[in-house]
């Protein structure tokens, strides 16, 4: 059924047949009733909107969100992650350059100069990366504390407001704000789990088949050293040098998995000592105690 309209008698308009005017505000009995092929559309409210058809966006076309997209692994800096490619290509190419120097042979001013520049390289970005990860454990270390201590203090002003001594509109006051940054804590731990994983094993992110070439590579260029020393083709001194590095660089196939081990069951021991505190095993100055000696022991890995 149609809706029906009448003009107001105080501002004239056409307006819905009810007891009021939608405009002027007047009651509307004895309103002239019109009839339907001369009733005014009432004027809108809304702004005229111009509809057009759903179209596909090219793929090529970068659409920018006003809303930010939820990752499910952190972002990390894009600089940090080349620093790390930079280092794996540098560090490959020694190894290579070994190789080739045992198997086909070259001179040994021609090897020293191409080997002293990726050494000089790697060492650079191996020098920035250790410092990045000495600050990184630091500030995980921290990090991990504060949300530690927060919801321990969290829990706690819950039991009190739960045993009556506190009231609830104390936990309600709180716990907005401890909430908002507890979220940022537990952010901020994530990206920095991730990028100490990376830093730790740089080599992570390389296939298995490349890293197991790498690593044969490696040790035949070791085993062959001493023969190429008496083959005359290279120096004692290079040789030792080689011997090093090489021997470094194997170390670095086996080290992580290792340190990731020992990382677990220190975290482990920390989290039972949490408990500990918690059933009230332990006071809290012995807790801050062991759980510092833990730490330490966690960031020296």
């Amino acid at each position: 059924m149609a809706e029906e309209f009448i003009n107001c008698r105080n501002c004239g308009r056409a307006v819905p047949k009810t007891m009021y005017c939608i405009y002027c505000g007047s009651g509307l009995q004895g309103g002239e009733l019109l009839r339907p092929e001369a009733q005014e559309q009432p004027e809108s409210i809304i702004p005229d909107f111009k509809w057009e058809p759903l179209r596909q966006t090219p793929v090529d076309l970068k659409v920018e969100s006003p809303f930010p997209l939820i990752r499910t692994e952190p972002e990390l800096d894009k600089g940090f992650l080349n620093q790390i490619e930079e280092l794996r290509k540098h560090w490959a190419w020694q190894l290579k350059l070994a190789d080739m120097l045992t198997e086909i042979g070259i001179s040994e001013e021609v090897f020293t100069k191409i080997y002293n520049e990726y050494s000089t390289e790697v060492e650079r970005l191996g020098n920035i990366l250790e410092e990045r990860r000495v600050a990184s454990s630091e500030e995980y270390a921290r990090k991990k504390a504060e949300l530690s201590e927060m919801d321990t203090a969290h829990e706690e002003l819950s039991v009190r407001v739960a045993v009556g001594q506190l009231p609830s509109r104390a936990l309600q006051r709180r716990t907005p704000i401890s909430k908002e940054r507890m979220d940022g804590l537990t952010r901020d731990i994530k990206r920095l789990e991730t990028t100490l994983s990376k830093l730790n094993d740089v080599m992570g992110d390389i296939y298995p088949e490349d890293k197991r070439s790498l690593e044969a590579s490696a040790r035949k260029s070791l085993r062959s050293l001493d023969g190429l020393v008496v083959e005359g083709k290279i120096s004692r001194e290079l040789s030792e040098r080689l011997r090093e590095d090489l021997t470094s660089a194997l170390a670095l196939f086996r080290a992580p998995e290792e340190k990731r081990e020992t990382e677990n069951a220190l975290r482990d021991e920390l989290e039972t000592l949490e408990v500990r505190y918690k059933v009230g095993e332990i006071t809290l100055e012995e807790f801050e105690s062991m759980k510092t000696a833990i730490l330490d022991k966690i960031n020296r890995l």
